[in-house]
């Protein structure tokens, strides 16, 4: 496998997708974390949205999490009132997610977040998909691991729109991505379509990208965050 990085916007044709990219020489976890800072302050607020389950079951959305802690390292502002939703399970019902959708454009203009960036996790994607589609501008996403529904290609189409760069995640370790998709019609995909696709080590599975911050320096995730256009 040949290592990867993300540098650059993309143009509306650029397509990573696993046969043309693999992350390999990510950091290991455990390792102290020093943050780089981009020119000592990038000025951009990183909303992080967590997935299903993610309210009591993951950390990185946490303001005092290790997360959280690389992401002020390197220069990004991080509220200390986090994005929180139900993160209930959604299969054929999209209810939670359009309710969440709505918080996360309230919690944005609450805290006059005109484009900020964003790092979200599993289903949280459908959350962020969802502001985008109904108008909430992002300057980027790095969407981790997020499960594509195909019943919601429209509203990932309206949320590009608003969407200056997204990054999707996926790796051939990570079957809940594929579980996500439960009740969806027709077949399932690993890829978002219309994005860029970093097909990442398979050992990370669904959630340990998001606790090994060195693979976040090595493949570029925190300068694409920092240098999404409006």
């Amino acid at each position: 496998a040949t290592s990867a990085s993300i540098s650059g916007h993309s143009t509306g044709s650029s397509i990573l997708t696993g046969s043309s990219r693999r992350a390999s020489g990510c950091g290991r976890r455990g390792e102290p974390y020093e943050g780089r800072g981009y020119s000592g302050a990038v000025a951009v607020t990183l909303v992080s949205v967590h997935g299903t389950a993610g309210l009591t079951n993951q950390s990185f959305w946490q303001i005092d999490s290790p997360f959280q802690r690389a992401a002020r390292a390197e220069g990004f502002t991080v509220l200390d009132d986090p994005f929180r939703w139900s993160g209930l399970l959604c299969v054929t019902d999209p209810l939670q997610w359009q309710v969440a959708a709505s918080a996360l454009c309230w919690y944005c203009r609450a805290h006059r977040l005109e484009a900020p960036a964003v790092a979200c996790h599993s289903h949280g994607i459908q959350v962020v998909g969802y502001a985008a589609a109904w108008g909430q501008k992002f300057s980027a996403v790095v969407d981790v691991e997020g499960p594509v529904r195909n019943e919601l290609f429209d509203i990932y189409a309206a949320a590009r729109l608003n969407i200056g760069r997204w990054i999707h995640t996926w790796n051939r370790g990570d079957a809940t991505i594929m579980a996500g998709e439960l009740g969806e019609p027709g077949p399932g995909t690993a890829l978002m379509p219309g994005v860029e696709n970093l097909e990442i080590e398979w050992r990370h599975g669904h959630a340990g990208l998001l606790d090994d911050l060195a693979a976040w320096r090595d493949l570029g995730l925190w300068t694409c965050l920092a240098s999404g256009r409006d």
